[in-house]
């Protein structure tokens, strides 16, 4: 497999490959040698980067851009410590995030994300369908180790908030035109219109269409994986009643087909001793006188050949996602906040899990979901500024059934669960000035949520079995007689009371200078484990909970040329709750008690004369301590998704011409590699990798239009992005690549 020595020679040539920006950052780029100031609300309010006490990497409208980020989980590539695949088990719009070694496997709603993802301050509750386009984003915030007590439940290992671009008073837009690798033909065009001197609008579009790379020979009507089509609108209004009320509402409309996951066959275990591939040519092949699987199926990775068959349809996806902000300044010094959302999607996705042209294990998953979340929040100041605080009520509901037929060569049965959450909340944190250097902030969230997974009739049963000579035989549907239940009817619930508390202690040891010493808690909701053999016994996992303490500084220089930020953290991991193969794929189970120790940094600088560069890196370390019931891995196996390090570095350059401005630039990012096994199983280890991207971008001086190349993995690598359970279960290895090498022009035109 191609490795790291393709790196250097690639530095070159990307410099002749390119990404975007906008104009507003190159005339900013003519004049300006410092770095540009960056605004949080980690903290529930606005405030610089740089004065807070929490460990964030944020990027601006014009970091997206200039990085090529179009997906929420590219940003990944430039954060240190957070893990983010576009992947869940088939869903190529889901999110698999970890951040610290926390997150979530699996897309199954009767299991929990461990990283919260917020759109303009909504939570996103299922991973599946949860994938972010950045068309309009005005900042990201990755906010590492837990957030309980302002952001809730599912924060254990951090969260993720995605702040959209709001209407405004000017009337004004851009269309951009993308064109590229994979035939790739997208539109991208946002409008904003004044419609009076208190009310606007802004309008904008995303359409895409992209061919995959990997090739499907026994699927000829399902093109290359994991081509799409992509449209997705957003409605934005923003009324200003008075000059101290401001509400907010906006819609997104998203559609989405895919054409099956990027996962191609490696390699067969056949010292598997399990219902796999090794069992089809041990038993299925000399019974019915079919081929055996041999080397010659067994493709390279460099390949992109994928031989699965009896492929279902596409990943479908329809999302609508409705949020209302209404936010009042009673006075000077009270601000009160409402944030109403609701999120309706249909999802469906398919995958030949077995990865060969055999029928040997094929899933599909149908989700229908609604959810609805409200939050209030009071906020404010007092004692002569010295004293902030936020205190609110937050209430969230999901209902989203699931269906999951499973076929495999002597049964065919559907899987699933009714998931019925609930969720209500109160919280409050508090920070005081001590002195003009030293705060204090305290805070605590009291939690009592009910997570129900409802299985009945039409959930769980076995639709046919194979019965020579006649084939695959449907059997009834309960309640009707002669019926096989894969699981009796009933509600698995996981109900829990938890109290979330925060201490932080910030001082400033200069005015460029600031450290902080923190200690925070998190919980994860548990869950149900819904695919199991009929007649085994119905397995739940319980929560899972940590406990972080942080120690941190920022730095920068008088000049703000200069910017250091660096945070070191020991993480107490209780019920952890881990991912393990079984026969029907992977189950969730509660492993016992972990330790994960690391930390990161961060640098960047503004050097003159045109130049910027910016380096991180994330270190973990995490070990068991030790393991409860039932457990069947050693104590001493490594922590899944738990790399050594992750890096990161980017250098850009801009150089004035006679008619506007040329910025070079140039990302890299490595990962060390990771289990994505609990078992450490032989051929779950997903290995290390590093990608190069590269961007050579010309701004006319009327800032009114720009043209960009573009240039993601330039070495073309074989990039593996995760390694699901099928290893255990069917003894095939069928790792996710990541696309190679794809070269891009966009045209953006600004009016």
């Amino acid at each position: 497999m191609r490795k790291r020595e393709t790196f250097f020679g690639s530095l070159m040539g990307a410099l002749l490959v390119g990404s975007g920006s906008t104009g507003v950052e190159a005339q900013e780029a003519e004049v300006a040698d410092v770095l540009e100031e960056v605004i949080v609300t980690a903290r529930r309010r606005e405030e610089s980067l740089m004065d807070t006490p929490v460990s964030i990497t944020a990027f601006s409208e014009a970091d997206l851009i200039s990085r090529q980020i179009e997906q929420s989980h590219q940003i990944s590539e430039a954060t240190p410590n957070l893990s983010y695949r576009n992947i869940s088990t088939s869903s190529n719009i889901g999110s698999q995030v970890y951040i610290r070694g926390i997150g979530q496997v699996f897309s199954d709603p009767s299991q929990q994300p461990g990283v919260g993802i917020y759109v303009d301050g909504a939570y996103i509750a299922n991973s599946a369908g949860s994938l972010t386009e950045m068309v309009d984003i005005e900042s990201v915030e990755v906010l590492r180790g837990p957030q309980g007590t302002l952001f809730g439940r599912n924060t254990i290992g951090g969260a993720l908030l995605i702040n959209t671009v709001k209407p405004s008073e000017e009337f004004g837009g851009y269309v951009d035109v993308s064109a590229g690798d994979f035939n790739l033909a997208q539109v991208r065009a946002s409008v904003n219109v004044p419609f009076t001197d208190r009310f606007f609008g802004k309008f904008s579009v995303l359409l895409r269409d992209k061919d995959g790379y990997i090739d499907t020979p026994n699927i000829p009507d399902a093109g290359k994986f994991p081509g799409n089509e992509t449209e997705a609108a957003r409605v934005a209004l923003r009324l200003l009643p008075t000059d101290r009320l401001t509400i907010d509402w906006a819609t997104d409309f998203f559609s989405h087909e895919s054409f099956g996951p990027p996962f191609v066959l490696t390699e067969i275990l056949e010292e598997v001793p399990t219902t796999n591939a090794a069992t089809y040519n041990r038993v299925l092949a000399p019974f019915f006188g079919t081929p055996l699987l041999d080397d010659s199926y067994a493709l390279s990775a460099d390949s992109y050949t994928n031989l699965g068959s009896a492929f279902d349809g596409p990943n479908q996806a329809d999302i609508v996602n409705s949020t209302l902000t209404v936010e009042w300044d009673i006075g000077d010094s009270l601000t009160f906040k409402s944030v109403s959302n609701f999120r309706d999607m249909d999802h469906l996705e398919s995958r030949d899990s077995d990865g060969t042209p055999f029928l040997i294990q094929h899933f599909k998953a149908i989700f229908e979901s609604e959810q609805f979340s409200q939050e209030l929040q009071l906020s404010g100041d007092a004692l002569s500024e010295r004293l902030q605080w936020v205190v609110g009520a937050y209430y969230f509901e999901e209902d989203t059934t699931h269906v999951n037929p499973v076929d495999f060569p002597f049964f065919l049965i559907t899987s699933g669960a009714r998931v019925d959450n609930s969720n209500s909340a109160l919280f409050g944190q508090f920070t005081y000035d001590m002195t003009d250097r030293a705060s204090l902030t305290v805070g605590a969230r009291y939690t009592d949520e009910s997570l129900k997974s409802i299985v009945d009739d039409s959930i769980q049963f076995v639709r046919a079995l194979f019965i020579p000579p006649a084939g695959y035989v449907d059997f009834p549907r309960p309640p009707n007689p002669g019926a096989i239940r894969t699981i009796p009817n009933g509600v698995f619930t996981n109900d829990e009371t938890v109290t979330e508390p925060y201490v932080n202690l910030a001082y400033d040891f200069t005015p460029g200078l600031m450290g902080y010493v923190s200690y925070s808690e998190g919980f994860k909701g548990g869950g149900f484990v819904q695919r199991i053999i009929p007649g085994q016994p119905v397995t739940t996992f319980g929560p899972e909970f940590a406990e972080v303490f942080e120690l941190g500084f920022k730095w920068s220089s008088p000049d703000n040329r200069l910017r250091l930020t660096g945070a070191l953290f020991n993480t107490d991991y209780e019920d952890m709750q881990v991912a393990v193969g079984t026969n029907l794929g992977t189950a969730i189970q509660n492993a016992g008690a972990a330790e994960i120790d690391g930390g990161e940094i961060e640098f960047a600088a503004a050097l003159g004369n045109g130049w910027q560069i910016s380096l991180g890196a994330g270190s973990l370390d995490g070990d068991y301590q030790e393991l409860g019931p039932g457990v069947d891995f050693a104590i001493d196996n490594r922590l899944p998704s738990v790399m050594d390090w992750q890096t990161n570095a980017s250098v850009s350059y801009t150089a004035q011409v006679a008619s506007g401005t040329i910025t070079a630039r140039l990302d890299y990012n490595d990962v060390d590699d990771y289990f994505a096994d609990a078992r450490n199983v032989a051929g779950t280890l997903v290995p290390s990798y590093s990608i190069v991207n590269g961007a050579v971008t010309y701004i006319h001086g009327s800032d009114r239009w720009e043209v960009a190349l573009m240039g993601r993995n330039l070495a073309d690598d074989v990039i593996i992005q995760e390694i699901f359970g099928n290893v255990t279960s069917q003894g095939v290895v069928t790792p996710y690549i990541s696309p190679p090498r794809e070269l891009t022009a966009r045209l953006r035109y600004r009016f």
